[in-house]
């Protein structure tokens, strides 16, 4: 499982970023209603808290189909949004969005600008990655820049790697 650091005024929350291979409705639906305050101060920073918010979103909506036709959840989507998470049904849709699209190209979410500036070119946006193959063939591509792996039982892995160059230094 992931977890994801936010701050809220001065104080640190940890937000456990759901584990999607086997996540449910409920996991979902307690990270939405946890992340709402963190969305709401990351406005200009780097779309990365919005692009997994709106994944987790999309993945939300989804399940939220099954539990509704199951008849394990009688709210509408669009209330459980407005009164549970604080956001409206149109912003929803935005996230979703970005969280589908940050799905295929995970580099999204190093941008730094607003959703709705983003959002506002969306066409431009999906008509480059359409024609475009090779650059979003690079913006499927995550860049790993952590440069220490440690462990306490396995020494071997202990060791310095420098991301530009191809070799290893052991410490």
């Amino acid at each position: 499982m992931v977890e994801t650091i936010f701050t809220y005024t001065q104080v640190s929350i940890t937000l456990a970023f759901p584990n999607i291979s086997h996540t449910n409705y409920y996991d979902l639906f307690n990270f939405l209603e946890q992340g709402k305050i963190e969305l709401n101060n990351r406005q200009n920073h780097l779309l990365l808290t919005q692009c997994m918010y709106g994944y987790c979103l999309e993945l939300f909506c989804q399940t939220y189909v099954i539990e509704h036709l199951s008849g394990r959840v009688t709210q509408t989507f669009r209330i459980i949004l407005k009164e549970n998470f604080g956001i409206s049904e149109n912003y929803g849709c935005k996230l979703r969005w970005l969280g589908r699209l940050w799905n295929q190209y995970p580099k999204i979410g190093q941008l730094s600008m607003s959703l709705s500036q983003f959002y506002s070119h969306r066409k431009q946006v999906n008509s480059l990655f359409k024609t475009y193959s090779h650059l979003a063939d690079e913006w499927k591509i995550q860049e790993n820049y952590s440069t220490t792996q440690y462990s306490s039982t396995n020494p071997f892995i202990n060791q310095y790697k420098n991301p530009f160059l191809n070799e290893s230094i052991n410490q």
